[in-house]
């Protein structure tokens, strides 16, 4: 799990769905990346949960989906109308 302090989003909702689920995890190490959480994995640390694209593979890692899948979303604000920020809104609408 990420540490609370920098992750308070992902934290928070992950101890929602477990406590909702009726168990409270128990916490071995703080990670920061889904490199590090896979690493750990592989280690033999324990299991994690981390955002996962189609095809990614890790040696010694099974990468199974989630069910209830595990969702949270996110909101944007930006300071400039800059081209970058212009392109992503639309992109964002046109899906």
């Amino acid at each position: 799990m990420p540490d609370r302090d920098r992750q308070p989003i992902i934290y928070d909702t992950y101890r929602r769905y477990t406590a909702e689920a009726g168990f409270e995890p128990i916490i071995a190490i703080d990670v920061s990346t889904m490199a590090d959480t896979l690493a750990m994995v592989a280690g033999g640390v324990g299991v994690g949960n981390a955002p996962v694209v189609p095809g990614l593979s890790y040696p010694g890692v099974s990468i199974l989906r989630q069910e209830p899948l595990f969702e949270f979303n996110y909101e944007l604000t930006w300071a400039n109308a800059v081209p970058a920020v212009e392109s992503l809104l639309k992109l964002l609408k046109n899906t």
